[in-house]
């Protein structure tokens, strides 16, 4: 594959989810790629495995001495960062995430972006799944694990790049592609722009640049992209709603990856097929261990359309069961906004606990975890334990045909390994 990047490459914030997956499509393409981040453990192996070098912690010494030499930061890291400030002093040229996706992009025939404000990462990894089964080699680049897959990037062969396109940080409007898959536009990350009308202006400008538009049919949409020459709205596959392996958003998940599969050529049958095999997305939905009295399952949500969405599936697949959720709120500035809406979702279920937010590197604000527990209600309590102390609690308190949810985006997955661990534990010594 011809590309147009220079040799070397950096990236400063190695291990996000936008970034990590970048290196490696770089490093198979042949270049020599190294890159920092204050806590590569998560992917570190990966990377390594990938070509690619992982340094922990930022220091004006990882930047190589080479030239040219192209660095790339993530969206985590701030123009003070030592790294950053070395590679401009140095006379390097440095990139955004969004900017390196949307070059890296442009060196394919043919890209499918999936962009909307809920269920990017299930689309596209469902979307690369369907073309791999079928014979292809597609490129991709997804924002999340997928379950049983090495990484969740590879170069592929040049031909079709499948990548999922965020929002949050406004560089979506970087990318051109030929077909965007547009799941649905909420008010997330609004604050990001100054308010929902630049957020909407911002997926505007994506759709604008984008050739073919496959959504999720609803009058919304609808009315957002009245003015683009060429949609379809997406319906609901019927011959995907049966059995309760998916609440009904992952089958419009489903059914706009089949869409587009078939617009890359795929059978639809074929492609019906190939998604129903999909093994899932790390961390939605994620069945983590089951024993006669008590399932653990996993979850991403972290905005209350999410978090309604994963109640509601939980509800239809373990039916009967008392629900019981550990939720962790992801970031401050989403806290604030949804205050109100998270604590109705939070009802629903028969218990909830509130833990810490997850600041994600934001600033701390005046509502907190603790108010959310008291607007929650008498069903809420908040609890800032170690994890594995909070795992002890809540497995000694465990009720008759338990569904435990441990739920958020940000490091509450601790808190499920250590649950894991010690229910197993349990397990073998009675």
């Amino acid at each position: 594959m011809k590309s147009q990047f220079p040799k070397n490459l950096h990236f400063i914030g190695i291990a996000g989810a936008g970034t990590s997956g970048l290196a490696v499509i770089m490093a198979q393409r042949g270049h020599a790629v190294t890159g920092s981040d204050l806590e590569p453990a998560k992917t570190s192996a990966m990377l390594e495995r990938n070509g690619t070098i992982a340094i922990k912690g930022h220091s004006p010494g990882n930047i190589p001495e080479v030239s040219p030499l192209l660095v790339v930061r993530s969206s985590a890291v701030r123009e003070d960062n030592c790294e950053l400030r070395k590679a401009l002093e140095s006379g390097h040229e440095c990139i955004s995430r969004g900017e390196m996706l949307a070059r890296l992009a442009a060196e394919y025939e043919a890209v499918a972006a999936v962009a909307g404000s809920h269920g990017k990462t299930s689309v596209t990894a469902m979307l690369a799944h369907i073309l791999k089964s079928c014979g292809m080699s597609p490129g991709y680049m997804i924002g999340g694990g997928v379950s049983g897959w090495e990484a969740s990037a590879d170069a592929g062969d040049g031909c079709v790049f499948v990548t999922e396109s965020d929002e949050s940080d406004g560089t979506q409007v970087l990318l051109r592609c030929d077909i965007l898959l547009l799941t649905n536009i909420d008010d997330d990350h609004a604050w990001n722009f100054g308010g929902e009308e630049a957020l909407l202006a911002n997926f505007a400008k994506l759709a604008s640049r984008s050739r073919r538009i496959l959504y999720t049919s609803n009058t919304l949409l609808d009315d957002f992209l009245k003015s683009h020459p060429d949609t379809k709205a997406v319906a609901r596959d019927a011959s995907l709603s049966s059995g309760n392996r998916w609440g009904d958003f992952q089958r419009d998940n489903a059914s706009l990856a089949v869409e587009c599969a078939v617009e890359l050529g795929i059978p639809r049958e074929q492609a019906l097929c190939e998604v129903r095999k999909f093994p899932g997305v790390e961390r939605r939905m994620s069945l983590r261990y089951r024993s006669y009295n008590i399932v653990i399952v996993e979850d991403y949500a972290h905005h209350p359309t999410e978090l309604r969405a994963a109640l509601s599936a939980l509800r239809s697949a373990y039916a009967g069961r008392w629900l019981r959720v550990v939720f962790q709120p992801h970031r401050y500035a989403r806290m604030e906004k949804y205050l109100k809406q998270f604590a109705c979702e939070l009802r629903k279920a028969d218990e909830a606990v509130v833990v810490p937010v997850f600041s994600a590197w934001s600033q701390p604000g005046a509502i907190t975890s603790e108010t959310l527990a008291e607007e929650t209600g008498a069903n809420t309590r908040y609890s800032a334990k170690p994890w594995g102390e909070m795992a002890r609690e809540l497995l000694a308190t465990t009720h008759p045909n338990e569904l435990l949810a441990v739920v958020g985006a940000g490091d509450i997955e601790e808190l499920t390994r250590e649950l894991v661990k010690l229910a197993q534990a349990n397990q073998q010594s009675t």
